[in-house]
């Protein structure tokens, strides 16, 4: 009898899990059990075996460890592990901290925010474009700034790809579809692409000028597949994952997208504000990261990761 409804219990806790994992998306996954574990969740407690390798978790789930108990498992791309009577709750985010670095981060020119117009694309030797997300971004905090004048040139010949006036500089990005189409026709497999953004205007006393590079195309296809593996995630996890990989890439505008989703989830978490603030000085938004310093440094304790994002972008 006490076996019958045991064994009940597990059905019951198995057609719960297969009921969640319709509604709601999962945020890591178990990759190996050994000994006396548990999943336990609302009340519920299924033991866990070495066949469950694979099972998905979600959050606000717990792994239990009783007697001479191993769980490995993946909080998004966080590897975490849990031995003899330990209980883990699982979070909606990773508790992954920005890799340990004495190097200070090189964002080009040291004016680069201050004093130009445009922070994306970024300048070639910073970060590349991606055609299919590809967006001109400039900074909302200047006045008296007539329409914009964009054109796109070659970097080392003056051979007109596409020019468009009158653009109104108080939006704060600018993504025609007409430039998506050209960079992508312009992108090579296995090489970066350069060309040029000349930005001009009535009221600048000079045209602005910023050679970028193309990602080569068969870089984005690694991309693609490494940001499809995170589509079934919980947007927590999605955009944190994503924001990493687009900073891995070097695809600086894109990071700091899926850092500022990221953060509207969860505006307090140490490492995402360290991942957006080495993605902004990158793209050379001083106020943002001023912001973001700020923000960060007001968290308590985080004197030691607050004083290395200092480091890092060169303010200490």
């Amino acid at each position: 009898m006490t076996r019958a409804v045991s064994a009940l219990l597990s059905l019951c806790f198995i057609v719960l899990a297969h009921a969640q994992e319709g509604s709601r998306k999962h945020v890591g996954k178990i990759t190996e059990v050994k000994g006396e574990a548990y999943l336990e969740e609302e009340g519920e407690s299924r033991r866990l075996t070495a066949s469950d390798k694979g099972t998905l978790l979600f959050a606000e789930q717990k792994l239990r460890c009783g007697a001479k108990c191993r769980v490995d498992f993946y909080v998004g791309s966080t590897p975490e592990k849990i031995i003899d009577g330990e209980t883990y709750l699982i979070p909606n985010v990773p508790a992954r901290r920005p890799e340990g670095s004495r190097d200070r981060v090189t964002a080009g020119s040291e004016t680069r925010g201050l004093n130009d117009i445009l922070l994306a694309p970024p300048e070639k030797g910073v970060g590349f474009v991606r055609p299919e997300s590809f967006k001109f971004r400039w900074l909302t905090s200047k006045s008296n700034i007539s329409p914009l004048t964009i054109s796109l040139n070659g970097c080392k010949t003056d051979d007109l790809v596409w020019s468009e006036s009158n653009i109104d500089y108080q939006r704060g990005s600018y993504a025609p579809q007409r430039v998506i189409e050209l960079l992508k026709q312009r992108q090579k497999p296995k090489s970066a692409t350069e060309l040029e953004v000349v930005v001009s205007s009535d009221s600048l006393t000079s045209k602005q000028r910023y050679c970028f590079e193309i990602i080569p195309a068969s870089k984005e296809q690694l991309l693609r597949r490494e940001l499809a593996e995170w589509d079934s995630y919980a947007d927590s996890i999605r955009h944190t994952e994503r924001a990493q990989i687009f900073y891995n890439y070097q695809l600086y505008g894109e990071a700091a997208d899926e850092y500022d989703m990221a953060l509207k989830l969860s505006p307090s978490m140490d490492y995402l504000l360290a991942g957006a603030i080495k993605t902004y000085y990158l793209l050379g938004d001083a106020e943002r990261v001023k912001d973001l310093l700020n923000r960060l440094g007001g968290l308590s304790p985080r004197s030691q990761l607050y004083e290395e994002l200092l480091w890092m972008t060169g303010r200490k």
